[in-house]
């Protein structure tokens, strides 16, 4: 998979974590028709290296983070009510708002929701 792709894919979990594309956008700092450019449904544009930093600084992730190819399994994983509705409730557990998590608590509290949801049908 090319750079670009990847850096694309891991740009999109972080829009859904975000919430909104105008979020994500805030949140990095940019304008919001510049972040669809290349984070929107149909990218114009590919994420230099300087806005790929941006977006990791912004997030809190390490150096190198969106060139990292997470794979087709974890991307599936990410999509869905169950996952979604999941996330939110370890957020109630938890007590803290949305806004306040990093992509890497999302990606814990995902693995944690999967983790129940294996323990429960396993139980039953």
């Amino acid at each position: 998979m090319k750079l670009r792709q990847i850096r694309y894919n891991n740009v999109q979990r972080l829009v859904r974590d975000a919430g909104i594309l105008k979020d994500f956008a805030d949140r990095i700092g940019k304008a919001p028709a510049q972040c669809s450019s290349f984070a929107g449904s149909n990218p114009r544009k590919g994420i230099g290296d300087a806005v790929a930093e941006d977006i990791e600084r912004a997030f809190g992730l390490p150096s190198g983070w969106l060139d990292e190819n997470r794979g087709e399994q974890e991307a599936q994983s990410d999509h869905g009510s169950d996952s979604q509705f999941d996330n939110y409730s370890a957020l109630i557990e938890l007590g803290k708002e949305v806004r306040d998590f990093t992509a890497q608590e999302w990606a814990e509290i995902r693995a944690y929701a999967r983790l129940i949801r294996a323990r429960k049908g396993a139980e039953t």
